[in-house]
């Protein structure tokens, strides 16, 4: 299981401000408190406009130990600092389980990779719309280095922006796919990744806040 948070720019911010800020100050800042398996940002450089700037993923190495924190002076810092660069009354964090469609498993470190997100709405159950997803991947007439699919759940302190994000990665540009009837495409933008890197997380979550 794994986090998603969609991320919005402050309205007096451009997307580079945005993404200066949040991997100079936000991402370093989070590493000092919270223990991930893996982090990584995906900042939209083209594209529909969605409502959010960024989709960061989230492998927390213990759920509660992280909602717990969230709930101490550390969540207070948080979302202090998270002030500076988003804006937080749009701001939308959700649970996600992650499928592979096409192409090999995600490797370590995907910073600078580019993908298209595609995001749908969907009413099926979720074994109807992983088979949807996977008709979409065989539409494609390019296939890309890989397609992942999240499956979103719920959405605090809103509901998510979409149902399921279809990712095709290191596609640069907008991807034609032929969806089922009953799968609609809300947005799509293109992204860039930037991940913390694995010696950055075995050091992460070792400060306290008395």
């Amino acid at each position: 299981m794994k986090a998603l948070a969609f991320m919005p720019r402050r309205p007096d911010l451009g997307r580079a401000a945005f993404r200066e800020y949040y991997e100079t100050r936000h991402a370093p800042l989070a590493l000092r408190y919270f223990a991930f398996d893996r982090y990584v940002r995906n900042h939209v450089v083209d594209g529909s406009d969605v409502g959010f700037d960024c989709i960061s993923e989230f492998w927390p190495r213990s759920i509660e130990a992280t909602a717990a924190l969230m709930r101490t002076k550390v969540g207070d810092r948080m979302r202090a600092d998270e002030r500076e660069f988003a804006d937080q009354a749009r701001l939308v964090s959700s649970g996600c389980e992650e499928i592979l469609l096409a192409g090999a498993p995600r490797g370590e470190d995907e910073g600078g990779v580019r993908k298209v997100a595609l995001l749908l709405r969907s009413a099926r159950d979720a074994a109807a719309l992983e088979r949807g997803l996977r008709r979409a991947v065989a539409s494609l007439r390019v296939a890309p280095v890989r397609v992942t699919a999240d499956r979103v759940f719920g959405g605090w302190p809103a509901p998510a922006p979409c149902d399921a994000i279809l990712w095709l990665h290191g596609a640069a540009d907008a991807v034609d796919v032929v969806l089922p009837a009953d799968v609609v495409l809300v947005g799509g933008v293109v992204t860039e990744t930037a991940e913390t890197s694995a010696a950055d997380l075995a050091a992460a979550g070792r400060e306290t806040l008395d």
